[in-house]
Order: C-alpha cells, then structure tokens, then sequence
C-alpha cells in the first residue's frame, strides 16, 4: 500500500513540478505579454501565428499557452480533487517569480511610494487576466477525462 501512495505522491509532485516550471518559464520569457502594461509591444513572430493563437484574438496567445503548458499536467495527474488542487497550486505559485523579476527591474524607477502596489496587482493580473480561462478548460477537461475513466474502468468496491 505504501508503494501505491508513494507513486501518487511522485506522480502528484511531478505534476506539480511541471506545471510551475513550465507556467513560470512562459510568464519570464513573455513578460510583456503577461504583465499588465498600457503599451504592449507584441513581438513580430506572434503576428505569424494562426488567427486563433495570435494575441489579440479570442481566445488570445497568453490564455493558449499558459493552457498548453497546464496540459502536461492533465496526463500525470489521478484523482479528481487532488488534481484541481495541484493545477491550482501551480498557478499561484508560477506568477510569482516573473513577479519578482518585475519587482527587481522597477524598485529602481519606483519615484512614488504609492508605485510599489503595482507588483501585487501584476501578481493578480496573471492570474485573473490569463489564467482564468486557462483554468476553467483545464478543470473541464479533466471531468471529462475522470468521467470516461470511470464508464470504462469503474471503481472495484474496497479499492
């Protein structure tokens, strides 16, 4: 039984794992595009994307990649509840660092002390702006996927 729980916990941490490094190496890279700005330079490359990727178009760059890169792990996670928290966690765990990157860059310019309340409202801003849909999709398709694993494989009584 120990081994069961000890390959749920891998499995779980691996998840977990990937979901932050891959959600936190996307909002570092694209910074600009993920952090709250009045101008946003978007990048040439994003204007070679299909229509539906591109950044401003419905449902946007941001909210595709950061669902791909919760898409990983949809594969590795189990259970229901556990997976909605470890997808969860990942998100408001990833912001973080592009945040503290952001926070290094402007504690230089900051000329307000009213300034310094941008870096919790970046924080907010990913995580409502560009992963709310993200999230809602992925939970979707994890009923799903949990729903057609339990037609096919129904649950043994005991297990």
């Amino acid at each position: 039984m120990s081994l069961l729980t000890s390959r749920k916990i891998n499995r779980d941490l691996v998840a977990l794992a990937v979901s932050t490094i891959l959600l936190s190496f996307s909002f570092v890279l694209f910074s600009d595009l993920f952090l709250f700005s009045k101008f946003v330079t978007v990048p040439q490359w994003v204007n070679n994307l299909p229509k539906p990727f591109r950044y401003f178009d419905f449902p946007g760059f941001t909210n595709s990649f950061t669902f791909t890169c919760l898409l990983p792990s949809v594969s590795l996670l189990r259970g229901k509840y556990d997976s909605f928290k470890i997808i969860l966690k990942a998100v408001l765990m990833s912001p973080l660092i592009v945040v503290a990157v952001y926070s290094i860059k402007i504690i230089n310019v900051i000329t307000d002390p009213r300034d310094i309340l941008n870096i919790p409202f970046q924080y907010f801003f990913i995580i409502i702006f560009n992963c709310t849909i993200p999230i809602i999709a992925v939970f979707i398709l994890l009923l799903v996927y949990n729903e057609l694993k339990e037609i096919r494989f129904p649950a043994r009584n005991g297990a």
